[in-house]
């Protein structure tokens, strides 16, 4: 994800209010300490926060509120984790939107120094519009948003929540990949099986690329320099892989689930690919396009959001109630998360060591910073 980059396109001040600060433990907090983590329970804030005093519901689109909480050092642990309070909003809104634009801002909010408790505020853009929304991407470069409604695409600028523009006749669309290189953005258009390739500085559509049942998840693999379609197709889930440059189709790799969720890509000629139904990441080689390892992920359970750190090698799965970290070298789960349910993404800031599991069941989002590869000694 390039949340990082969206995070540096944002201003250096906003507003915002301050939340009180979260309490120091959590009933589950001496059994997570002896794996190795310390956490905060969602804070506790004002009417306002709850929606009683400040509802965000609007008459004529979506109004957005952005909360976090704090976040204290603890040297001695290998993570820290907290949770952030729920997110209102409109009532037609999805979780999984707003849980993306909390990832986004709270990137940007969070202090690299987090040796002293940290301050988080909360930003509120109405960006309008009709349908419902699913996944979000950042152009990293631009700072640009580019939100998934239905039926079209909107285009909003990240610092201030302006409307840019609007990619029309992407019917069921569930998300985009951007390849600033090539200069396209693609969505994945679920209700007609097709991909919609766009012009990044005109958003004038290229050309409809006919893919297949089921597309879903997409992303842009840099260091292959193509984007990544993952499908839940029948019999058996698929990975498209498109030349950005042309949209072409380059690559159908069978999978062993009907419902694969995100990819990542590791620049060695790795593409890592979350299994929902199976509970597996599978480990695709891009000079063959095969599937060449399958690798179980309990405890995780329902697999979707992932990242790929290289600095540490490490691959981050988003699973309900319970997360985990991979080497990506072995296959071996060195981690585990605790978290809420109905996760759907995942967003990771290398700059800062941040991993955001969005939890859609709880309205909030979890929070982790990595001191060191693996959390368990």
């Amino acid at each position: 994800m390039a949340i990082a980059g969206m995070a540096r396109s944002l201003p250096a001040r906003m507003r915002g209010l301050p939340l009180r600060q979260a309490q120091p433990e959590h009933p589950e907090a001496p059994a997570a300490w002896r794996r190795g983590l310390n956490f905060t329970t969602p804070v506790s804030v004002d009417k306002c926060l709850r929606g009683d005093a400040c509802p965000s519901r609007t008459a004529s689109g979506i109004a957005i509120t952005i909360m976090a909480s704090g976040l204290r050092n603890q040297p001695q642990k290998r993570l820290q984790l907290l949770r952030l309070i729920p997110i209102t909003a409109e009532a037609f809104v999805t979780k999984r939107f707003l849980i993306a634009l909390t990832m986004l801002f709270t990137t940007f909010l969070a202090s690299p120094f987090v040796g002293r408790a940290q301050t988080f505020k909360m930003e509120k853009f109405d960006i309008k519009g009709e349908g419902g929304t699913d996944y979000v991407a950042v152009e990293a470069a631009t700072g640009r948003v580019f939100v998934s409604r239905a039926s079209h695409m909107m285009v909003v600028e990240g610092a201030t929540g302006k409307v840019l523009g609007d990619i029309p006749d992407t019917p069921g669309v569930h998300g985009a990949g951007i390849a600033t290189k090539a200069g396209h953005g693609f969505t994945t258009n679920g209700g007609d099986q097709t991909v919609t390739m766009f012009d990044l500085k005109t958003l004038a559509v290229v050309r409809q690329i006919k893919v297949g049942p089921g597309l879903d998840g997409i992303m842009y693999d840099e260091p292959d320099d193509k984007i990544i379609l993952t499908n839940h197709s029948r019999p058996i889930g698929t990975l498209t892989a498109l030349d950005p440059k042309t949209g072409d189709i380059v690559a159908t790799v069978e999978l062993e689930d009907t419902a694969p969720e995100g990819a990542a890509a590791d620049g060695n000629g790795h593409i890592f690919v979350n299994n929902e139904g199976k509970n597996t990441i599978q480990v695709i080689d891009v000079k063959t396009w095969k599937a060449t390892a399958s690798w179980p992920l309990a405890p995780c359970a329902g697999p979707t959001g992932i990242a790929y750190d290289k600095a540490s090698n490490r691959i981050f799965s988003g699973c309900s109630n319970t997360s985990v970290v991979v080497d990506a070298g072995t296959g071996k789960i060195v981690a585990a998360i605790k978290n809420g349910t109905r996760v759907d993404a995942l967003g990771w800031d290398p700059s800062k060591k941040l991993i955001f599991i969005p939890n859609g069941g709880e309205g909030n989002v979890t929070v982790v910073h990595q001191d060191s590869p693996d959390k368990l000694p």
